[in-house]
C-alpha cells in the first residue's frame, strides 16, 4: 500500500482496486478479508470478481498457456472473462 500511496501522490485521480485471489468462496475467512479491506482501506475499491483457488491455474502454468487457452470453458475462464468485463466497465 505504500507504493499505492506514493503513486497517488503523483496521480491523485488514479483509481485503485483490490482483486481477491486464491479465495475459498463462501467462507468466514473470505468474508472477513473483504470486510477488513473495506474498513481499513476505504479509499481503495474491491473488484466484485474473485479468483478462486483452482488447480487449473497451476496446470495452465505447467503447460505454458493462459487459463483461457488451457480450459476454453470453465469456472476459471469465466473468472478471467468477468475480470476483463469489470475492468472495461471501470475504464468506460
Amino acid at each position: 500500500m505504500d507504493l499505492v500511496y506514493k503513486a497517488k501522490a503523483y496521480r491523485p485521480g488514479m483509481q485503485v482496486y483490490f482483486l481477491l485471489n486464491r479465495i475459498q468462496p463462501n467462507t468466514i475467512l473470505a468474508r472477513g478479508l473483504r470486510k477488513h479491506l473495506e474498513e481499513v482501506y476505504q479509499e481503495v475499491g474491491i473488484l466484485k470478481t474473485e479468483f478462486h483457488n483452482r488447480v487449473v491455474y497451476k496446470q495452465s502454468l505447467i503447460y505454458g498457456q493462459a487459463v483461457t487457452e488451457f480450459e476454453k470453458r470453465g469456472p476459471a475462464t469465466e473468472e478471467i472473462n468477468a475480470l476483463t468485463r469489470g475492468i472495461i466497465n471501470i475504464l468506460e
